[in-house]
């Protein structure tokens, strides 16, 4: 199964917008895989969120809309 990410602000510099990847179940696999694919990710500080919540590493990917966000700032 794949899994569509989205990627934002600086990790988006690293990724691109968006990509697939596949064989993932979990966010925890997820973050295995990426940091595989995208050894700089491992020195950035990023959120994961699935369909809108951020998610934790037992988050279960199925069908879901996947996001790693920066940090953000604001006032």
């Amino acid at each position: 199964m794949q899994t569509t990410i989205l990627s934002f602000g600086s990790i988006a510099e690293i990724t691109g917008k968006s990509f697939n990847i596949s064989d993932v179940s979990d966010v925890k696999s997820l973050k295995i895989k990426l940091f595989e694919i995208y050894p700089a990710l491992k020195n950035k500080s990023f959120l994961i969120s699935v369909d809108k919540k951020i998610a934790i590493n037992e988050t279960i990917l199925h069908h879901s809309t996947v996001a790693l966000l920066p940090p953000f700032s604001g006032g």
